[in-house]
């Protein structure tokens, strides 16, 4: 399911299942959408929560995922029993967190040397996201990394492509009277929850690679600088369904 498609689900009741699931015309609905698979082997709430989930790729998602595992709260929905029908809306979230960098450059003057970075050639890596998981966390007690078996992403790497208006010309930003350029990731990181502790080796972080080349009258060498981007700082996780757009505005090397 995207968001504008629609999906009928067919469930044959017997009078005492139906019985049993309302009372008094209510009763409750729980969803799980694109799972792949069917789940009838899960026979409570809590086991249809805990089936495990991953991304389609093993290195976790090089490509733009085409679907995710989304899940839904127990909505309480109406019987109309002239019609014979069930209805009710059921929102859905997806189980996983995106995370998409945003990096603004401009040339460097340091110690009389001009520094020009190859936008072209630079890249974003996440460290220590998470490539398998369950349908729902409940955000509230995510398991840490080290006990997820073969779970966590190392060097899932992206590069960047330059941010253009509708004309196709770049679109600059101005801060403290400096003109950068902006570029963005191509494909956005998608992991599953995860928390850290401050300090911890299995902090979420991305790293990013730009090759700056430097000019000294008819001289040019180049050098690859690197820089480390938090992504969570303040709550020190990751939580479904959420988007975390990042920004790195690089004024040193």
């Amino acid at each position: 399911l995207n968001a504008v498609q629609e999906k009928t689900v067919t469930i044959p009741l017997s009078a005492e299942q139906f019985t049993d699931l309302f009372d008094n015309g209510k009763g409750h609905v729980y969803v799980i959408a694109n799972y792949g698979s069917e789940v009838t082997d899960a026979t409570t709430l809590a086991a249809l929560k805990a089936k495990a989930i991953g991304f389609e790729e093993t290195s976790g998602s090089v490509a733009t995922q085409s679907s995710f595992v989304m899940d839904s709260e127990p909505i309480e929905v109406t019987y109309d029993g002239q019609n014979k029908t069930i209805s009710g809306e059921v929102p859905l979230t997806r189980a996983a967190a995106k995370i998409e960098l945003t990096v603004n450059v401009a040339p460097l003057t340091q110690d009389g040397k001009t520094w020009t970075a190859n936008t072209g050639a630079m890249t974003v890596t996440l460290h220590n996201g998470v490539k398998d998981g369950i349908v729902d966390d409940d955000s509230s007690d995510v398991a840490p990394k080290a006990s997820q078996a073969d779970a966590t992403l190392f060097n899932d790497s992206r590069q960047f492509s330059g941010v253009v208006d509708a004309n196709g010309d770049p679109i600059t930003v101005k801060i403290d009277g400096v003109t950068y350029t902006q570029h963005v990731q191509t494909v956005p990181f998608y992991s599953y929850s995860t928390k850290w502790n401050a300090g911890d080796d299995d902090e979420v972080y991305l790293e990013v690679a730009i090759p700056w080349k430097v000019s000294t009258g008819s001289d040019e060498s180049y050098q690859t600088f690197y820089y480390q981007v938090p992504v969570s700082i303040n709550n020190l996780a990751l939580v479904r369904n959420n988007f975390y757009q990042l920004t790195l505005t690089v004024g040193v090397l």
